[in-house]
């Protein structure tokens, strides 16, 4: 006698559609013995239909066979095929293969042509196929889809030999896991199109190809944000800008000293590479005033303005520049001023 629990999920399996003969090769493949295993079906399929229907029919198989028997024993006897279906599993992954074995019984050697579908929970044929083979059984494998969603799914299948036929089935669970092999399979039909692109595709992406842009990437015939000339002159543009010196004139040399004048040497370099004379003394005039510093006066080559120059630094006080004035008036003058000051 099959235990209670033997009993229980025997039952569960038949009521939830399994095929008997399925579920009876799975218990006995892993251990179960055939005794308990065909108690608790017959305990399962005994409580699935009314007493009274199986004396019916059992009186009526019992009748059958009398009349069967009665027949002249020179007649041929009607030939019927019977088929059995056999999963090796009824639980696999995504991208696996779907493995049973087809027994058929009554083909007597002749030629079976089988035909198989899994069809999933909504009725929809999602893969199917047809082997011929001669004997009493066929190993079939049938891939099942990288992309299948998991869940309960059939594979019914019909077997033919000699004008007569039979059908089976057996259901079978695919699960949310899927085939390491198939998803690197997948993955590796995306592609690299280049250096500004990175491919995605995993888990995260369902197992679709995916491709994400590389910003900022030089060479995209694009000048992105911390993008310039210098890190990637394929896309940028020269961003140097020519700085052309303004022209030179007498009313506007001031205000070029007063801009290099925070570095005296490059203004001092600045005056002397002026082409005009007139130009050069005003520019040392110019610096001198700028920098409150009367030696640049000394480079000024017309007296009168050289004299101008140092008048200024004079009229401040500093009377040790009437030596350096030319004109013997002007120098006079600022010596009498001088003396007067003493």
């Amino acid at each position: 006698m099959a235990d209670k629990k033997l009993n229980s999920y025997v039952k569960q399996q038949i009521s939830a559609g399994y095929d008997a003969n399925a579920i009876r090769s799975n218990l006995i493949k892993y251990g179960y013995n055939i005794k308990d295993v065909d108690d608790a079906i017959w305990l399962a399929q005994k409580k699935k239909f009314p007493f009274i229907i199986l004396i019916i029919a059992a009186v009526i198989v019992v009748a059958v066979i009398s009349l069967m028997m009665i027949k002249n024993e020179d007649e041929e006897t009607a030939q019927s095929l019977g088929l059995v279906l056999e999963p090796n599993t009824i639980n696999i992954k995504a991208g696996d293969s779907l493995l049973f074995d087809a027994r058929v019984a009554g083909a007597n050697g002749q030629t079976v042509n089988l035909e198989y579908q899994i069809i999933d929970s909504k009725g929809r044929i999602i893969n199917s196929g047809k082997k011929t083979f001669t004997g009493q059984s066929e190993r079939i494998e049938l891939l099942i889809s990288g992309n299948a969603a998991p869940g309960k799914y059939k594979l019914k299948a019909t077997a033919s030999s000699n004008g007569i036929s039979a059908s089976s089935f057996f259901m079978f669970d695919i699960s949310s896991d899927r085939n390491t092999d198939i998803i690197i399979n997948e993955c590796s039909s995306c592609g690299d199109f280049n250096e500004c692109v990175v491919t995605l595709c995993g888990k995260e992406t369902g197992y679709q190809c995916l491709y994400k842009s590389v910003v900022p990437c030089c060479g995209n015939e694009k000048c992105e944000t911390d993008e310039d000339y210098t890190s990637c002159a394929e896309d940028c543009a020269s961003t140097t800008v020519e700085i052309i010196e303004p022209e030179i004139t007498e009313n506007n040399i001031p205000n070029l000293v007063k801009e290099k004048s925070y570095d005296v040497a490059a203004a001092i370099d600045f005056c002397a590479s002026l082409d005009k004379e007139k130009f050069r003394d005003i520019c040392y005039s110019s610096l001198a005033d700028e920098v409150n510093y009367a030696d640049h006066c000394k480079y000024i080559v017309s007296d009168s303005k050289r004299d101008n120059c140092y008048k200024i630094f004079i009229l401040e006080g500093d009377y040790s520049l009437c030596g350096s004035l030319t004109n013997s008036y002007t120098r006079e003058s600022c010596e009498k001023l001088r003396d007067s000051n003493l």
